[in-house]
């Protein structure tokens, strides 16, 4: 997955420093903002899965001259560019990335080059980096029909369907013959919006200030007025200017980070709409596994640069847990210290996480430390970890244990899915078997 492995972990400091010097360069004249690429360039080849890098480094490329030499400019990067299309064809995905950011620093908006290099990031598990490839790919090509028709199949496959219309409607304008493109606008029409949708549409947003115009404090406050009137298009599109003009700005990056998780979230959504009445499966679960893959990206990135924020921990660990990699959840977990977070959940997720390995001794610890919250009235949590302590402890035949925790949830909440056919199942093992539960 994409949780830093130890040998990553052990070069974020390095490459941390790398990034603050090259922050520190992009306000500075031409030769410095040469400096910047290059510093920016080493820490996306060695740490790709860093959206604020890659966003930063495609900022400073665009905004700097193309690397110059000695060759003309239509030969250079030719064997760069050789190697990346045969990664492309072997499906050698770390080659392909390796290459591809090389080949941005000679022509910054080569569509070919963006879209393999979304292709790979696909492939290699970082969807919001891929999506962000393809965006660039798509700004700087609208009228291209390669591009337009590589974005579209790729938002097409990760539910942006708004986008992929445009993109495939786009091809159909300047292809009227090309029948796949045809066919797949036809498949992505919709219902037309509801009416408060429709009121949005009436009274648009107007369109954001320029980038070099916009400070800080007032970017952030127009992105919260946008996402308050529903509008997360235009409030991506207001901290991206931002960003271009203070690149390297941590809050803003992050934000955009949130704005793309609530994006995949409201994908989802939609998705589980559209598909109510005819399930399409493999969508909702390539939905599903493309938010759990970015919440994994963006939830481990805040861990490693904040790790006396322990809840970035516990948000990676319950996304590692979703995505089935139970073993590093626990390693997770096992680095929050007591009293940082929430106890109740910490041990919940572990137990769920130990559950899954068959470890269920050590899971019922977990479950029974996470239930001892010592008062009567319990929170969902409480009661959720209730509910598990009991029904383990009485499949694995510790009946005292089952009863004490299932009857302390029925106490509190007495409808509280089948606690009530469990307590009447220990019941009659007792009344069978003839023995006490005190």
């Amino acid at each position: 997955m994409t949780d830093p492995t130890p040998e990553r972990r052990s070069t974020l400091p390095d490459l941390t420093a790398k990034y603050q010097r090259a922050v520190a360069c992009c306000r500075g004249g031409a030769a410095d903002r040469v400096t910047a690429r290059t510093l920016l360039l080493e820490c996306v080849q060695r740490d790709p899965g860093n959206l604020i890098f890659v966003e930063t480094f495609l900022q400073i490329v665009q905004r700097t001259q193309p690397q110059s030499g000695r060759w003309p400019r239509r030969l250079r990067g030719f064997w760069d560019r050789v190697a990346f299309e045969r990664g492309y064809r072997t499906e050698n995905w770390s080659e392909v990335v390796q290459r591809g950011v090389q080949l941005l620093v000679v022509r910054p908006s080569d569509g070919a080059v963006l879209c393999g290099l979304g292709e790979a990031m696909s492939q290699l598990g970082h969807p919001d980096i891929a999506l962000r490839f393809w965006s660039a790919a798509d700004s700087a090509h609208p009228d291209d029909q390669v591009v337009q028709r590589c974005c579209a199949a790729a938002y097409t496959r990760i539910g942006l369907f708004e986008q992929a219309r445009r993109c495939w409607q786009t091809v159909v304008d300047r292809a009227p013959n090309d029948q796949q493109a045809a066919e797949m606008l036809q498949r992505l029409r919709v219902p037309l919006p509801t009416s408060e949708e429709s009121a949005d549409d009436a009274c648009p947003v107007p369109p954001p200030e320029d980038g070099a115009t916009l400070r800080h404090h007032d970017a952030l406050l127009r992105c919260e007025q946008l996402c308050q009137q529903g509008d997360i298009a235009a409030a991506v599109k207001s901290l991206e200017n931002a960003s271009k003009a203070s690149p390297g700005d941590l809050q803003i990056a992050e934000k955009l980070e949130d704005l793309e998780l609530d994006r995949a979230r409201k994908r989802v959504h939609l998705a589980r709409q559209q598909t109510e009445f005819a399930p399409d499966e493999k969508l909702m679960a390539g939905l599903q596994s493309d938010l759990v893959r970015r919440e994994i990206s963006v939830f481990g990135g805040r861990a490693a640069r904040y790790p006396q924020q322990h809840q970035w921990k516990l948000k990676l660990a319950q996304s590692l847990k979703q995505a089935g990699n139970f073993v590093e959840a626990c390693r997770i977990l096992s680095e929050i210290p007591p009293g940082s977070v929430s106890q109740t959940l910490v041990h919940l997720q572990w137990g769920e996480c130990l559950q899954h390995q068959r470890q269920f001794d050590q899971a019922l610890k977990h479950y029974a430390a996470a239930a001892d919250a010592g008062h009567p009235e319990l929170d969902a949590d409480e009661q959720l970890a209730c509910y598990r302590t009991g029904v383990l402890a009485l499949q694995l035949g510790d009946l005292p244990k089952a009863k004490t925790y299932l009857q302390q949830l029925a106490d509190s909440s007495p409808t509280y899915k089948d606690v009530r056919q469990h307590l009447d199942k220990i019941d009659s093992i007792r009344d069978k078997d003839g023995f006490s539960l005190d």
